[in-house]
């Protein structure tokens, strides 16, 4: 490693030579590699973090490049999935860190498994449920983590450290989620190519801020890029919080026995298996390469039934939905946003 590699952010006195160590030795999962996560792996690969575990359940897709950093056109071509080409994108930035890929969607189910073993947590989610089983897991580990939120032109981020005194956690703030359809999303709403790479920047200051011994600053900042209109809100410790006193940690501990999710900015519907679902890949596959089109793609198979069974390709503008089926089962339908109808083809073509 170059002696100067980090000279310049080193020069700034609140961080110096000893934040730098201490990102050196830290260890962060990213949840989530699109818009949001993919500006936070790059910011702290070249900052110099130590290591980075990140955390994503999808693919590359053509609308994913105008918003999302790291990812190139070979990626979109190949549908890699994102936590993989997140890895070798940043081998080519810093070899220096050590980035720990997971194809995998966060679950009640496997959250302990995911996220054990870091320091912090840094969001780069697109759904609130999510956020609130983020919540939950680093209130009951007294883990810190950074919330982060683009849409349209506004950028939002917050800093949540449990061990600190009097510290509040996301519930404190925002007891219940929002009803469905409540809030703006990328789907009614867009976004911006800027808006998530001010969303990340503020979530990367205020973890390096926290990294150089200065307290998570207690408040949700705001910042509408079109407008130029900024606010703070300030956040506070709620007595009798069900999360943080109550140590009551509700979506933590959901175990649904399957469910489906519908994802932002996409046609598609993505259905998790039953908890304990015994599910092998490989006899699947061969079992659906007598229906239809399938694709090895080493993490998930790519099946499309019918017409593209004679070779015709999964995105010629077939009525059949795609299905890519991941190695624990979980299934990505795209093609529909009709969650009865991708529960349906899941039980068709996976078995559960």
């Amino acid at each position: 490693m170059a002696d100067h590699r980090y000279q310049r952010q080193t020069l700034f006195d609140a961080f110096g030579e000893g934040g730098q160590e201490r990102l050196r030795a830290s260890s962060v999962a990213i949840v989530g590699a699109g818009a949001l996560g993919t500006h936070l792996a790059e910011q702290l690969a070249r900052a110099g973090v130590g290591r980075l575990r990140v955390i994503d359940r999808d693919v590359v897709e053509w609308s994913n490049l105008h918003r999302q950093s790291l990812f190139i056109e070979q990626d979109a071509r190949d549908k890699a999935p994102k936590a993989v080409a997140v890895r070798r994108h940043l081998a080519l930035i810093n070899t220096d860190v050590e980035v720990d890929a997971r194809v995998a969607d966060l679950t009640p189910r496997n959250a302990h498994e995911l996220l054990s073993g870091v320091d912090a947590i840094l969001d780069g989610t697109d759904n609130v449920e999510t956020r609130y089983l983020l919540n939950d897991f680093t209130t009951m580990h007294a883990l810190p983590w950074i919330y982060g939120g683009a849409v349209g032109a506004t950028a939002v981020a917050a800093g949540f450290a449990p061990s600190e005194d009097d510290g509040p956690c996301l519930r404190c703030v925002f007891p219940y989620p929002p009803p469905p359809g409540e809030l703006p999303t990328c789907d009614t709403t867009g976004v911006l190519p800027p808006t998530p790479a001010l969303a990340a920047s503020l979530q990367v200051a205020i973890f390096l801020r926290y990294l150089s011994d200065v307290a998570m600053p207690r408040q949700l900042t705001q910042i509408d890029l079109w407008t130029g209109r900024t606010a703070s809100v300030a956040m506070k410790k709620r007595a009798g919080c069900v999360c943080c006193e109550g140590r009551r940690f509700e979506y933590l501990d959901a175990r649904a026995s399957s469910w489906t999710t519908s994802l932002c900015g996409r046609n598609a519907v993505q259905v998790h298996p039953p908890e304990g679902f015994a599910f092998d890949l490989e006899s699947v596959k061969a079992r659906l390469a007598k229906a239809g089109r399938v694709v090895d793609r080493h993490f998930y198979v790519e099946f499309t039934e019918g017409a593209a069974a004679q070779g015709e390709s999964a995105d010629s503008g077939s009525d059949s939905p795609t299905l890519l089926i991941f190695r624990d089962g979980r299934t990505l339908i795209q093609g529909t946003t009709d969650e009865a109808r991708a529960r349906a083809l899941a039980a068709r073509w996976v078995g559960f």
